[in-house]
Formats: structure tokens, sequence, C-alpha cells
């Protein structure tokens, strides 16, 4: 990172511990230094916030089908599903829950 930036964000630590300053209260001219994100294109995903009930959906298992690309889906093979199960979710019952949908589609979990 540019000095400029570790330099106030080493100050927002600082004043953090004394205070309620948080990341977001620094002005955007702090944040341009940062370099911008650019996510490989062909990375995609489907964020639920209660993975659980979205994920047990069928119509959500489609819409997760979907963001394969066309020519990918056309070609037969299994999309392979990564699956990020966190605290009770990768237990096997609560995975199934959420998993089970995709498996059915013909996904490899």
């Amino acid at each position: 990172l540019p000095r400029r930036t570790m330099t106030v964000l080493k100050a927002a630590n600082r004043q953090r511990s004394t205070s309620s300053l948080s990341l977001a209260d620094l002005d955007e001219k702090h944040w341009s230094d940062l370099p911008k994100f650019v996510p490989h294109p062909e990375f995609r995903g489907l964020f639920a916030g209660s993975g659980s009930d979205c994920l047990s959906d069928p119509k959500f298992a489609k819409e997760i089908l979907q963001l394969v690309p066309a020519a990918t889906r056309n070609q037969g093979r299994s999309p392979t599903v990564l699956y990020l199960g966190t605290a009770t979710y990768d237990l096997p019952a609560p995975k199934a829950r959420q998993t089970d949908q995709l498996k059915a589609l013909g996904c490899t979990i």
C-alpha cells in the first residue's frame, strides 16, 4: 500500500482503540490510493443472506446454474459448486439441506 494510506490506516487503528472511529469514517481521498479490486472475469457467485432458506429452494439452485456460461453448460459437463459451510452448516444435515437441490440438478459439490 502507498505510504500515505498506511499512515492513515495506522492512525485510524490508534484512534479506534480510544474512540469509535471506523475505517468507514475515513474520507474518499484516503481510499483513492488503494488498488482497485477487479475480480477475475470467470468469478461468479450467488450470495444469500439466509442461506438455509435460499439454497433449499429449487429456484435458487436453478439461478446458480444460470451463472455458468452457456458455452460451458452446453458441453454437458457437470458444474462444480464450492460450498463454504459456516458455523453449523458444515455438519452433514445442514450441508445436505443447502446442497441437495444443486445435487439434484447434477452438480458436484
